[in-house]
């Protein structure tokens, strides 16, 4: 009797625990579709571009023509590179066969028609015809500090100073803080802050039953993910039965427990009663407490996979700023009520960063509007900034880039040289390690806590531990029209995975073709413009392991070029939006083990 009570606390215990358990570019300017956009309210300082006196001491480009060659032989390549070289000229495109577009103040014309003897199209006759007016630049002495309505596309008709587009992200922030997050990567060289939003649905809001399924108010044509979207919603349908079922199951167990250990808790304190009672009459009997119950731990939760986006990377490209910053808009007030929407921002965090070279923008705004580098000094007091973009680290310095101060192709003295690429370098290195060791810890607690069938199943379907913390990456630039994938800096490699980046670049140039009917051209860097060594999606996919990588260059091909008028803002964003939610989507069907 003694030997059954002493044995008695552990079986009690261990009856418990049982009960509970992703054009080729036009070779002239061809007129497009004027389209229209969305009214607003527009402010007489946002307006379309005009010509006009502008600030005080802002430079000047009058007689400054952008002429458009037809380069056909590497001699004559070679001849215009060197000659570039000297004057200092600024490319607006890279140097390639085929066309090359080049800005030539009055002063070289005859020069340049004598030394370079190579047909050419004149695509803007007078620069300053295009130069923005002083009162579209007035926002550069402070910001714009309207209460803007950001769920409407007022803000987007017009282009906006650094300090507006810091105060928008910091209203999204404090807006929707259950969707949006402050992300800080740095300061530049003048000591501005990089600073963008990291956009996820961390309470995992669903969308409701009236919720439509479009993007942005476009034609969505899904019908080749008809049938995996399908899937989706059965699956997610047969979870919500198995749910239910298994809580009404659990309440009944719950119930019938709850009565049990009742009984269980009066019996057992009657027979520690008569226990001491007994023991103490003999003398020879002590109880103690039974141990305590010991739960399996909660699988380890991992954060989703990162989405990093940025535009500003070449300061006077001022269409991808804008562009960025309306992906981000549209990616919260879709959450909620645009299914696809709401399904990606739960399964992904965005990263989204309207600014890069933060001092370059600033200096277009209020000095240069054709200025392209950041703002560092150099080792000549009179060339400043180094290109960012042929400044990354892998296989920098290889071909596409200068080595002279004063180019607009300058790569810096070593790679990395410039803060902003090694802050998003940093940014995704310390991402990828925070993933790695996320999957590290659930793979530990997989093999310690699975049976052999789940192991196996884990291992056969999608939950991989795929280790990456960044798995895409977009840098908006302008002009051309182009979705690049890697490699520019070595022509003679091909990526691993150029089948699903080429894939997932067609998937998003249809996509962008479908709004208002804008081609843009797929492929490799080297393939369809040139070689560019130091570029940031060459770093990314090869050094920083994020697969999706790709480079864009927004409207247009050439009529305006990095002066893309106002009025293109919007149709520019939509069409773009469609194609980053599209490929987004492919991303997130192709790559299942990324889904949490």
């Amino acid at each position: 009797m003694r030997q059954l009570l002493t044995t008695a606390p552990l079986l009690l215990t261990l009856t418990a625990v049982a009960c509970l358990a992703f054009p080729s570019p036009q070779q002239g300017w061809q007129p497009q579709q004027q389209h229209a956009f969305v009214p607003g309210h527009v402010s007489p300082s946002v307006h379309e571009m005009e010509t006009a006196d502008p600030l005080p001491g802002y430079a000047r480009f009058d007689q400054h023509s952008v002429l458009r060659l037809e380069i056909s032989t590497h001699d004559q390549l070679r001849q215009l590179e060197a000659y570039v070289e000297e004057k200092n000229l600024d490319l607006w495109s890279n140097l390639r066969i085929g066309t090359v577009d080049i800005r030539v103040p009055s002063t070289e014309l005859i020069s340049f028609h004598n030394d370079i003897r190579v047909p050419y199209t004149v695509m803007i006759k007078n620069v300053q015809d295009l130069m923005p007016s002083s009162e579209s630049l007035l926002t550069a002495q402070g910001g714009d500090n309207r209460p803007w309505n950001f769920t409407d596309n007022s803000f987007w008709q017009g282009y906006h100073d650094l300090t507006t587009l810091n105060n928008f992200t910091e209203t999204l922030v404090k807006e929707y803080p259950h969707l949006v997050k402050r992300v800080s990567l740095g300061h530049t060289y003048e000591g501005r802050e990089v600073f963008g939003m990291s956009i996820h649905g961390y309470e995992q809001q669903e969308p409701g039953d009236g919720d439509n399924d479009d993007n942005g108010g476009h034609d969505d044509d899904d019908s080749d993910d008809d049938s995996d979207d399908d899937n989706d919603n059965k699956k997610d349908e047969k979870k919500k039965n198995k749910k239910k079922n298994k809580e009404k199951k659990e309440k009944k167990e719950k119930g019938e427990l709850h009565r049990w250990v009742k009984k269980a808790r009066s019996w057992w304190s009657w027979l520690v009663d008569f226990v001491e009672e007994d023991g103490h009459k003999t003398g020879s009997f002590q109880t103690s407490p039974p141990g305590p119950i010991t739960k399996k731990p909660t699988r380890p939760k991992r954060h989703p996979k990162t989405i990093l986006i940025h535009g500003g990377q070449h300061a006077r490209e001022w269409i991808g700023p804008a562009v960025v910053s309306y992906i981000a808009k549209e990616l919260i007030v879709g959450y909620g009520t645009n299914k696809k929407v709401t399904k990606l921002v739960n399964t992904f965090e965005f990263t989204i960063i309207p600014v890069l070279n933060a001092d370059g923008y600033t200096y277009t705004r209020e000095h240069n509007r054709m200025w392209r580098k950041n703002r560092e000094p150099t080792s000549l007091s009179f060339c400043k900034g180094v290109d960012t973009n042929r400044n990354w680290g892998y296989m920098w310095n290889q071909g596409g880039s200068s080595g002279n101060p004063c180019s607009e192709a300058y790569h810096g003295p070593k790679a990395f040289s410039s803060k902003e690429p090694r802050m998003v370098a940093d940014y995704i290195e310390a991402r990828n390690k925070r993933g790695e060791e996320e999957d590290r810890i659930a793979q530990e607690y997989d093999s310690k806590y699975l049976s052999e069938a789940k192991k196996n199943k884990k291992k056969k379907d999608s939950d991989k531990y795929s280790g990456a913390g960044v798995v895409a990456y977009i840098d908006f630039h302008a002009y051309s029209q182009l979705w690049m994938t890697p490699f520019g800096s070595d022509c003679k490699s091909i990526p691993k995975d150029d089948e699903d980046l080429m894939e997932g670049g067609l998937v998003a140039a249809k996509a962008l073709k479908d709004v208002h009917g804008t081609k843009f051209a797929v492929g490799g860097v080297c393939k369809i413009i040139y070689q560019a060594s130091g570029g940031s999606l060459d770093w990314t996919y090869a050094e920083g392991g994020v697969k999706y990588s790709y480079a864009v260059e927004l409207r247009d091909t050439g009529r305006h070029g990095f002066m893309l008028p106002e009025k293109e803002i919007i149709p520019s964003s939509e069409e773009t939006y469609s194609a980053f939610i599209h490929l987004t989507d492919f991303i997130r069907k192709r790559e299942k083990q990324w889904r949490r």
